[in-house]
């Protein structure tokens, strides 16, 4: 499902820098301007996998049980309980 979710949103904006990019680049040569548009859409194509491994890199599994160490006590000291 993120898979998903990352390529609709490329898509979908990848669309918009096309559109929006063309007319600009097409009065360029032919040459160059395919060039500038396939660098483009391949650094956003960079940013989506990024933000697939960044923002959807997260896995809320609890740490591994020797990461569990207990607080000393004068950090709880003075911490009211709330309730």
């Amino acid at each position: 499902m993120q898979w998903v979710s990352v390529s609709v949103g490329f898509a979908w904006s990848c669309l918009f820098l096309v559109r929006n990019l063309y007319p600009v680049l097409s009065r360029a040569d032919a040459q160059t301007s395919r060039l500038l548009l396939i660098g483009i859409i391949a650094c956003h194509a960079g940013l989506a996998i990024a933000v697939k491994f960044v923002f959807f890199g997260y896995s809320p599994s609890p740490p591994p049980a020797e990461a569990n160490i207990d607080f000393p006590k004068h950090f709880l000291e003075g911490q009211e309980s709330v309730g």
